[in-house]
């Protein structure tokens, strides 16, 4: 899952420029400003990005359109104030989370520096905290410091925009730069108009700084790692799936053949244990035979040429003279008893010798019928050899068994035999593959084909979910269409419906709009008109309102409006409560051709004389009561006419007001008593006469006082006038009020519209089950083609392995033509041909060792002959032949070796 990250959902501009307090909205981090030139949208970006995120108040910073005269100072005074007060932000959220960010600024006309200070602060503006005070004034840096707290206030750029990095981006100092640096450089001016890419890649490059040279090779050797590993994969990938493949097959194929070679190894190794252990009992009783033989040879070797020596030595005795000699026949005696009992000995050990060779001939005799059993048994091998060659297939003849060359024609044969053999088992394990891959791919084609099948009625099907979500999510427009009909009818959208069924006829198609883009684009034009309307009421509510707390304000100053009466003499100590009449000041008002320089020095000359707040009541005889009361006050009476000045008085500057205390003639005839003059002297005629310049006299009494501005006459007109002016402002107030009342009745009303409109088009019907289906039928689409290409491909799969088939079999056919080896019979041919080579080997061994005839060596025929013919040359020394002489000959013939061939060892 993706990390969350934050994105602005609302902005907000107060007091700045023409914007009094304005918000704007953001959808999924998206701000769309529409409007005509001169309403705005720059000025908002301007004061928006990337200066909420920069910091920095440049003209050219803020608006790249913007000359050096256009500074933040000229923004926070658009309006001519003396001073102002502003705040930017920006809420991002996160979830649950937000975080804003804004700046304060103040300006002041004769300051050409702008202050700032900046904050960062969890919570939302209007929600967790506000900008604004109980006055809907902006907060003051102090009061700010005071709802959000020191750490969250920042006086300096980089303190902000280091603070803001860390909050919102975590890119550090440098890519922060960086980031700033490519916003400002895509809002270079006409960027997009005549797109030149070298352009672009330039301005790109400008706001980027380049990528290290040693991030680049690592990025290409990782690119390059990454494709030679892809292509590792692919290649294990294929390899797996056809080592996978061929060994589902080639086991099977490894466990028979092992099987039946590891049965045929199984046997042999029997046969061959058991004809070793009759070979090495042969070889045994063999090595025990020769043994014999030659320890009875030696044996006879050294006592055959005994008796004949000692025949000779009684031969020369006998002929000698001693023997003859009469002296040395006791001594001849002594040697013939000694001789003849040497010759019982040598009789003995003839005897033996006798016995010895009787056993040899026995030997013999044995050697012989096993020579003829060794014999028969080499023509049983080669009769048995001439089988299994007939079995095996091999040509073969009684003259091919000679000894001469005999292996390597056995050998050259078998070798022939096996490869025959080899060739057909190849060609016969070819078969039996085609075989076996066109059963697989029989039932692979089988299969992809059913697949295929399968696929295309679930397309089908994926199909008739797209028209039946279409329907559906037709009916669903159409219920909604139902549900806000008076608003339809009221907004005059009769052509939204056939936009919003071609919508859903569309949805899903490239380009086509949503429901909700369509009924945007319907309804833009009444939304337009009447949020324009909503705007016009709201900035009529707003000078509306400005206009009644002016209208406040000034009705409020007008009731904190009121005269003073001038201040009271000790003189004059009774109480004027209740009492009937008033003072002169409050009666009378100056005329309006009077100016304030001679209304000031008339009232000044009025209140010295004591005659500004003497008493006037309603009648003379009042007054008289009240002298006769007691009472200690100051009274003004009229004089008689002929008493009265002749020239210009009071009543030519003083008019009577209007009020039920004193009537209007009694006041002029007051005022008539009075003489005015411009300047007063000691020689004035009238007893009591007013200067213009603040002089008077009164008979005897002289005197002059000035003041800068007339305070007390006029007060009941200027009371009056107040009245007036309230009640007229309160006419006015009402007024505004009703006004005002309307224009929030309007307001309201458009609003409710809006939310109205912005309800409705939350009410849409979602097309997402059209897009599901489309989605699913996409997947399907794509199955159904994928496994149209599988069953065409197992159709080719299955054409080759037909055609395979077909070939392995002309090929078997072939190969068992050639080699004159039928299929069926390779085993059997197969283990004829190791029978013949081991009968071969076994003839060959049997020819190797010619038979041996048995004949007695050298000495045994030299003392046997001289055994044969000794007697008769001691023939002349005797008379007679010795008795044992014919024992002996006989004997010795009778040891003869008969004629014949000797048995051979083996």
């Amino acid at each position: 899952m993706s990390e969350r990250r934050f994105a602005p959902t609302r902005a907000g501009i107060v007091n700045l420029w023409d914007y009094r307090d304005e918000e704007f909205l953001f959808v999924d981090g998206w701000l769309v400003l529409r409007g005509p030139n001169g309403s705005g949208k720059t000025k908002a970006l301007e004061v928006l990005f990337p200066f909420l995120l920069d910091g920095r108040i440049e003209p050219r910073r803020l608006n790249p359109f913007a000359s050096e005269d256009r500074t933040m100072k000229s923004n926070l005074l658009y309006r001519g104030q003396e001073v102002a007060h502003s705040y930017v932000w920006m809420e991002f959220g996160c979830g649950d989370q937000y975080v804003t960010i804004g700046i304060g600024l103040r300006a002041h006309r004769h300051v050409d520096r702008v202050t700032r200070w900046h904050f960062v602060a969890e919570g939302r503006v209007g929600v967790d905290f506000a900008l604004l005070d109980a006055d809907d004034r902006p907060l003051s840096r102090r009061d700010l410091i005071g709802r959000l707290g020191a750490d969250a206030v920042r006086d300096s750029p980089e303190e902000y925009r280091h603070l803001v990095d860390a909050r919102l981006f975590g890119l550090g100092p440098a890519r922060y730069e960086q980031m700033l640096d490519l916003v400002l450089t895509l809002r270079k001016p006409q960027l997009a108009k005549d797109l030149n890419p070298v352009e672009l890649s330039r301005t790109l490059q400008r706001g980027l700084r380049p990528v290290d040279d040693h991030l680049l090779v690592e990025a290409a050797a990782s690119f390059d790692d990454m494709e030679a590993v892809a292509r590792t994969l692919e290649g294990l990938v294929a390899a797996d799936a056809a080592t996978v493949a061929f060994l589902s097959v080639y086991s099977t194929y490894l466990r028979t053949h092992a099987r039946a070679a590891a049965d045929a190894l199984s046997t042999r190794r029997t046969t061959a244990d058991d004809r070793r252990a009759a070979s090495a009992a042969a070889r045994g009783g063999l090595a025990e035979a020769t043994a014999a033989e030659e320890t009875a040879t030696g044996r006879l070797l050294s006592i055959d040429g005994e008796p004949g020596r000692l025949r000779a030595h009684l031969d020369s005795l006998k002929s000698s003279a001693a023997y003859r000699s009469h002296e040395q026949l006791a001594d001849l005696e002594r040697h013939l008893h000694d001789l003849s009992a040497a010759a019982e000995r040598s009789s003995g050990a003839v005897r033996v010798e006798r016995a010895a060779v009787a056993r040899r001939h026995d030997e013999w005799e044995r050697a012989a019928v096993a020579a003829r059993e060794a014999e028969a048994a080499v023509q049983r091998l080669a009769a048995d050899l001439l089988l299994d060659a007939e079995a095996a297939g091999i040509p073969w003849t009684g003259e091919d068994a000679r000894t001469d060359g005999l292996a390597a024609r056995i050998s050259a044969r078998v070798s022939a035999r096996r490869d025959d053999v080899r060739a057909v088992r190849e060609q016969a394990a070819r078969l039996l593959q085609a075989e076996r891959d066109h059963v697989r791919a029989a039932q692979e084609s089988t299969a992809a084909a059913a697949a295929a099948e399968e696929a295309e009625v679930a397309e089908r099907s994926a199909e008739a979910a797209v028209g039946e979500a279409r329907r559906q999510v037709g009916a669903d427009t159409e219920r909604w269409e139902r549900l806000h009909a008076d608003l339809l009818a009221e907004l005059d959208l009769a052509h939204l419906m056939p936009m919003l069924r071609a919508a859903v006829d569309q949805a899903g198609e490239a380009g086509a709009q949503t429901l909700k883009e369509a009924y945007v684009e319907a309804v833009a034009p009444a939304v337009t008109t009447r949020r324009d309307a909503l705007a016009t009421l709201r900035s009529r509510r707003s000078s509306l309102r400005d206009r009644r707390a002016e209208v406040a304000a000034e009705r409020t100053r007008i009731a904190a409006e009121h005269d003073d009466a001038p201040p009271a003499t000790h003189t004059r100590p009774s109480s004027r409560d209740g009492r009937a009449g008033a003072p002169l000041w409050r009666l009378v008002r100056f005329a309006d051709a009077v100016s304030d320089t001679e209304a000031a020095g008339i009232e000044a000359a009025l209140q010295a004389a004591g005659l500004l707040d003497a008493w006037v009541h309603p009648a003379k005889s009042a007054t008289a009561t009240a002298l006769a009361g007691g009472e200690q006050d100051g009274y003004l009476v009229e004089l008689p006419a002929d008493r009265r000045p002749a020239g210009r008085t009071l009543a030519d500057v003083l008019l009577p007001e209007e009020q039920d205390e004193v009537t209007t003639d009694r006041i002029r005839e007051v005022l008539a008593s009075i003489a005015l003059a411009d300047s007063v002297t000691p020689d004035a005629s009238a007893s009591t006469t007013i200067g213009r310049s603040g002089q008077y006299s009164q008979d005897v009494t002289l005197g002059a006082y000035r003041k800068a501005a007339p305070e007390y006459i006029g007060a009941t007109a200027r009371a009056a006038r107040r009245a007036a002016r309230i009640a007229e402002c309160d006419r006015t107030l009402s007024t505004l009020d009703d006004e005002i009342a309307e224009v929030e009745r309007q307001r309201t009303a458009l609003e409710d519209a809006l939310s109205a409109v912005d309800a409705a088009g939350g009410d849409l019907p979602p097309v997402a089950p059209i897009h599901a289906a489309l989605r699913a039928l996409d997947r399907a689409a794509a199955i159904f083609r994928t496994r149209q290409d599988a069953a065409a491909a197992a159709a080719h799969r299955l054409d080759q392995a037909l055609a395979e088939q077909a070939a392995a079999g002309a090929a078997l056919r072939r190969t068992t033509a050639d080699r004159s080896l039928p299929a069926d019979h390779v085993d059997q041919v197969s283990d004829a041909t190791a029978r013949f080579e081991k009968l071969g080997v076994r003839l060959d061994a049997a020819g190797r060792r010619p038979p041996r005839r048995w004949r007695p060596s050298g000495r045994r025929r030299a003392a046997t002959r001289r055994r044969t013919i000794g007697s008769p040359r001691r023939r002349p020394h005797s008379t007679r032949r010795p008795s044992g002489t014919r024992r002996r000959t006989r004997r010795t013939k009778r040891c003869a070796p008969p004629s014949g061939p000797r048995p051979s060892r083996s």
